[in-house]
């Protein structure tokens, strides 16, 4: 019977959920909706001598996408330990019935935008005229082109232009921040109903950075004539040279 490892597992999962729950792109659900529900779409003619056109899809900035799916990529990783197939996969065993099947569709949901869910990492190159599925297409840019450079990957997209291939890995990066958003509203609600073996700490901690300046507090100065030695470790006692000001 698999379970989680132990109570810091979920801790740190939740904790990963909450940093992707603190990026901007967060901030707005129905623009990632829009964005991961994505199809392309007939546009008519301009004028009747003009060709059909594709309606544009909005492009968001290619840094905040970058660094949106670097907060998002240790879910999806097992040597980290917090992958959501593990926590969920184990955490699922715990609970009621009615909260499995909501477990169940948060898991489907990272599943639809998973790279690796349902086609595996690929191990040769892409041969010319195969298939290709939209994730795969995105992939290529999340490990051929930003984290890796994984020559299988980026042959899948080796004839697409790469705003092409920044759309789709748009589109996938969207769709695993909801998914990540969706799983941590659902944990919060069993976390308050006392279902599930979490932290408080796990859901009040500060997870990123917001200050825009910063310095340490002084607890205390010394000072000393010029050319006295520095001790060794902040740790060493000062000697009689040393003066404390503050």
């Amino acid at each position: 019977m698999r379970q989680l490892k132990k109570r810091s597992q979920l801790d740190r999962f939740v904790v990963r959920l909450r940093i992707v729950a603190a990026h901007s792109l967060a901030e707005d659900r129905q623009r990632l909706v829009d964005l991961c529900e994505h199809r392309w779409e007939f546009l008519p003619p301009a004028t009747p001598s003009e060709g059909p056109r594709l309606k544009p899809v909005p492009l968001l900035p290619v840094e905040q996408v970058e660094s949106a799916i670097a907060r998002i990529r240790p879910l999806l990783l097992k040597d980290d330990g917090i992958s959501y197939k593990q926590v969920l996969g184990a955490l699922g065993e715990n609970l009621s019935s009615r909260d499995r099947e909501e477990l169940a569709l948060w898991k489907e949901e990272f599943e639809e935008f998973d790279p690796t869910a349902k086609a595996g990492r690929p191990t040769k190159p892409h041969v010319p005229g195969e298939p290709v599925t939209n994730t795969r297409i995105g992939s290529s840019w999340l490990y051929g082109d930003l984290v890796h450079a994984d020559a299988n990957r980026q042959s899948f997209t080796s004839r697409s232009t790469p705003e092409f291939v920044f759309a789709e890995a748009q589109r996938m990066t969207c769709g695993l921040m909801l998914a990540s958003l969706h799983t941590l509203d659902f944990l919060k609600g069993l976390h308050e109903q006392a279902a599930i073996d979490v932290s408080d700490e796990s859901f009040a901690r500060q997870v990123t950075v917001a200050a825009r300046e910063w310095a340490p507090t002084l607890h205390a100065v010394y000072s000393a004539e010029e050319g006295t030695a520095f001790p060794e470790s902040f740790d060493d006692p000062l000697d009689e040279g040393w003066t404390k000001v503050l």
